[in-house]
């Protein structure tokens, strides 16, 4: 306690002593460079290195050495980049600097493999100061290598791992990820192909992991398996749950006593599975979220409030989402009156479901609603009212992205997204007729707040796309699929007053795009970006 204590009382002194320098030097300050070297590191400790260097090295002496002489941690950040611009890179910002970089975001196959070169000439060793690692599009072929290098990072604690390959069995490499000593945060996805391969238990080898991020697909009796090798594990959430290839019954031998938080994104086991999985390792659990599609069984309160008293006892937080197909709407309206008990009403447990008409059945989406935070909301266009009369207390504050399947929904509306950042419509939405499709969207959310934009099945409506991006002037990621536009039409986009706005002031700096139709229709959205990517393009020296 009392050592606690001082080591307060010397940031709180190293703080002031901070701050008095700035305060006494306020007075002369008068250009950029009149600035400490602390505030200059203080700065540079929240951007990538990469642009900190390309901004300050060449500027004079003194930055010079700020950058080559750096005493402080490194963030780098290497996507894209071509080979040439790396090598410069290389040479004078990582060799220099490895002692000092704290973390490192790796994308390109060609610098994965220049770093996680052969034991005798790898550099990763010399990373003494690495703390977090995130390395995408490894090919599997490589994989084995960099894993066996990572064993020597004293200070590595978050990792991050995706593989461009469907390997024949992951279950090696999962054994080596158990193995890295330091591991807090684990996150990988080494997806394998339909080869089953029994993963084995452990037995006297054991992970530090708290943090377990498991995004390829895994059946039930490798998870158990797995889960013997991270007794410290606090917090599970997996992409997908599927069962086991043999029939047998499965036996769950794990214990995890400090699991607080799952989260299984699709699963695709019995709800008799589940119960046993439940029984076993989720005995301390407070928070689940778990998605299921077409299976009775796990809407079935009553199944549910018995599993939770008996075996889920901490639980304070129940997320689900259950996608089925019933006969008739009275089968809802049945099923959702399981949950109006005082089991549901004591521990503030709501739920609401929403459904289609279609001609031999319904499919219905059931779900919670308050007091989850929820980030994403999705608008149905043929939503019918529902059952729950806690829905209009949903917290819409939190939800960062909504998705719109048609027009009559918007002008329906009655809720505002204040904190949208994501907007997805579908081609029903962009079909506007009596109003524009921006005011009509402004309505429900604030459009300059917008950095992201997804267009699902644009049908030669593109015209009401570019007045919308006229006002959501701050998007920056720019995705569009499937889009078939009328070739006749090409020359009225480009002539339209809010096509030459666009195209000149938007700020978009990535555009995915899938599609079909003419080559001609792609350049229309390619026009609309060219002026902001070129502009990047040139400040990053990334055209050769």
């Amino acid at each position: 306690m009392e050592q606690t204590k001082r080591h307060r009382q010397q940031n709180s002194i190293t703080s002031n002593n901070k701050k008095k320098k700035l305060s006494n030097n306020s007075s002369s300050i008068t250009h950029l460079e009149d600035l400490p070297n602390e505030i200059f590191y203080e700065i540079f400790g929240y951007l990538d290195f990469h642009y900190v260097y390309k901004a300050f090295s060449n500027l004079n002496i003194r930055f010079q050495n700020l950058l080559n002489y750096s005493i402080h941690s490194i963030k780098l950040n290497i996507s894209s980049m071509s080979k040439s611009t790396f090598q410069y890179y290389y040479t004078h910002i990582i060799i220099p600097n490895k002692h000092c970089i704290k973390s490192l975001h790796l994308s390109n196959p060609f610098i994965i493999n220049l770093i996680f070169k052969p034991f005798s000439f790898s550099i990763i060793s010399n990373f003494i100061q690495l703390e977090t690692l995130i390395l995408n599009n490894i090919e599997k072929i490589y994989l084995t290598n960099i894993l066996k290098q990572l064993i020597s990072l004293p200070k590595l604690h978050s990792l991050v791992i995706n593989s461009v390959d469907i390997v024949r069995c992951n279950n090696k490499f999962y054994c080596q990820l158990f193995r890295l000593p330091t591991l807090k945060y684990c996150k990988f996805n080494i997806p394998e192909d339909d080869h089953y391969d029994v993963l084995p238990f452990s037995t006297n080898e054991y992970s530090s992991i708290k943090h377990l991020v498991v995004e390829n697909n895994i059946h039930l009796k490798k998870l158990d398996a797995l889960l013997s090798y991270v007794p410290q594990l606090h917090r599970l959430s997996i992409h997908q749950l599927n069962q086991s290839f043999d029939k047998e019954t499965q036996i769950f031998s794990s214990v995890l006593k400090y699991l607080t938080h799952c989260s299984i994104g699709k699963i695709s086991i019995s709800f008799d599975e589940f119960e046993l999985l439940s029984k076993n390792i989720f005995h301390h659990l407070q928070v689940l979220y778990i998605l299921k599609n077409c299976d009775e069984e796990y809407v079935n309160a009553n199944r549910w409030e018995q599993l939770i008293l008996s075996h889920i006892p901490y639980l304070k937080i129940f997320d689900i989402k259950f996608n089925i197909r019933i006969d008739n709407h009275l089968t809802v309206e049945n099923l959702m009156n399981q949950f109006n008990s005082s089991f549901w009403f004591e521990r503030q447990w709501f739920f609401t479901y929403n459904f289609r008409l279609k001609m031999f059945n319904f499919p219905v989406t059931i779900y919670s609603t308050r007091p989850y935070r929820r980030k994403y909301y999705k608008l149905y266009g043929d939503r019918r009212k529902t059952t729950d009369l806690y829905e209009e207390d949903t917290n819409i504050d939190s939800v960062s992205h909504v998705e719109i399947e048609n027009e009559k929904i918007i002008i329906d509306c009655v809720n505002y997204f204040p904190n949208t950042t994501k907007l997805t419509l579908w081609n029903d939405t962009i079909n506007i007729s009596e109003y524009s499709l921006s005011t009509t969207l402004n309505q429900i959310l604030p459009l300059q707040q917008l950095t992201t934009l997804v267009i699902l099945d644009c049908y030669d409506q593109f015209i009401n796309i570019i007045e919308l991006l006229s006002f959501a002037i701050n998007i920056h990621t720019f995705i569009i699929k499937f889009t078939v536009l009328n070739k006749n039409n090409l020359i009225v986009y480009y002539q339209c007053e809010n096509f030459q706005l666009v195209s000149n002031r938007n700020n978009i700096k990535r555009l995915d795009r899938f599609y079909y139709g003419y080559y001609q229709e792609i350049i229309v959205i390619l026009v609309i970006c060219i002026h902001c990517v070129l502009k990047i393009q040139r400040k990053l020296n990334l055209i050769e």
